[in-house]
Order: structure tokens, then C-alpha cells, then sequence
């Protein structure tokens, strides 16, 4: 009797975690997704049309000063 009722305990369980994945909304928002990768030439060139906006621009360090670098 003890088998039964943990079996069935057990498969009932596995049938309720299975059902409840929620409804989960994908966002479309541009801003929700982090910041705008931007490359550096068209943010040198047109400055303004960044401003007020989260931007990220990634690049390689070429060269540090001794006296100020870190």
C-alpha cells in the first residue's frame, strides 16, 4: 500500500512540476536588452544622434601613457 501511495505521489508530482512553466513575454524593447553596440567611427562622426542613449563601444588599447596609465 506504502508502494502505491508513493508512486502515485511521486508521478502526480512530476505531472504538476511539468505544467507550470508560466507564460513568459519576450520583450521587443530595445532598451530592456542592455546598450546599444555602436562602432567608434559613426560615434566620432555623428555624435548627437547618440545622445541621451545607452551605448557600448568595445575597441583594443594601443597605446597607455607611462606617467598617467594604469
Amino acid at each position: 500500500m506504502i508502494k502505491k501511495l508513493f508512486s502515485f505521489s511521486v508521478i502526480a508530482f512530476l505531472l504538476i512540476s511539468c505544467g507550470t512553466g508560466g507564460n513568459r513575454e519576450v520583450s521587443q524593447n530595445n532598451e530592456e536588452q542592455g546598450p546599444l553596440k555602436v562602432e567608434f567611427a559613426s560615434l566620432i562622426d555623428n555624435p548627437s544622434e547618440y545622445v541621451g542613449k545607452n551605448i557600448s563601444v568595445e575597441g583594443k588599447v594601443v597605446h597607455v601613457c607611462m606617467h598617467s596609465g594604469k
